[in-house]
C-alpha cells in the first residue's frame, strides 16, 4: 500500500480516554511524523473507543500547535483532519465523492488481510444487515452506491448537512489544501466528506 512507517501509541483496547496523558501521547506522534492529513474516527458510533478516539485526536490536532505544551518535538498541527465513518455506520452523506477507482482492488485486497475479523459474518447481526451475502460483495455494493454519486462505477462517500448534490474531488491534493479553499463551498465549523476510499469527513484546519 505504499505506507511508509506504522505505530502503535500503546493506548488501551475498549478502555479508551481522552485524558492529558492519552492527548500528550498524540501530540508526541503528530509532532514526529507531521503528517499534512490526519485520518480519525466519525464522532459517532457504536463502539465507544471509536467515539473517544475522535475525540482525542481532534484535540491533540490542536494541542500539537502550542509552544509552550510540555511534550517533545516542535509545535505542529495539521493542514487538515478527516473524519472516516465506519462501514455500515452511515451518518449524513458526503458533501464530495473521491474517485478511487484505479485503488479499489487494491483496497479489498488490504481489508481480505484482516479477513479473520469478518469471519462467520452472520453473529455480526446489525453491523452487516444480511449477513449470509459475502463481505466484500457487500463493500462492492456500498462503493457502487458512492461511486453512482458521482457517475462513476464505485465509490465510498460522506456528506455533510446541507442535502446539496455531492462534489467530485480529483485527488488527495484537495485534502491537503487549507481549510479556507473548502469553506467556499460549506459554512466555516461545517464539515466535509470524502469517499471512494472510505467515507469520510473533513474537520477544521485548526480545531
Amino acid at each position: 500500500m505504499g505506507l511508509v512507517e506504522r505505530r502503535n501509541a500503546g493506548l488501551p483496547d475498549a478502555a479508551l480516554e481522552n485524558d492529558n496523558e492519552s492527548r500528550h501521547i498524540v501530540v508526541e506522534h503528530l509532532r514526529a511524523l507531521r503528517p499534512r492529513v490526519v485520518v480519525t474516527h466519525w464522532k459517532v458510533g457504536r463502539h465507544r473507543d471509536h467515539r473517544v478516539a475522535s475525540e482525542l485526536v481532534r484535540d491533540a490536532c490542536f494541542l500539537g500547535a502550542l509552544k509552550k505544551l510540555d511534550v517533545p518535538g516542535e509545535p505542529f498541527r495539521p493542514t487538515k483532519l478527516i473524519y472516516a465513518t465506519a462501514f455500515r455506520e452511515d451518518a449524513v452523506p458526503p458533501d464530495f465523492v473521491v474517485d478511487i477507482s484505479e485503488h479499489i482492488e487494491a483496497k479489498l485486497e488490504a481489508i481480505n488481510a484482516y479477513g479473520s475479523q469478518f469471519a462467520g459474518v452472520n453473529q455480526a447481526g446489525e453491523a452487516f444487515p444480511g449477513g449470509d451475502r459475502p463481505l466484500m460483495d457487500q463493500i462492492r455494493a456500498q462503493l457502487a452506491h458512492y461511486g453512482s454519486l458521482i457517475r462513476v462505477p464505485a465509490l465510498p462517500g460522506r456528506r455533510g448537512t446541507r442535502g446539496r448534490r455531492p462534489q467530485r474531488a480529483r485527488g488527495v491534493e484537495l485534502l491537503t489544501r487549507p481549510a479556507n479553499h473548502l469553506e467556499q463551498h460549506s459554512p466555516p465549523g461545517r464539515y466535509l466528506s470524502a469517499s471512494h476510499a472510505y467515507g469520510a469527513r473533513f474537520g477544521d484546519s485548526a480545531p
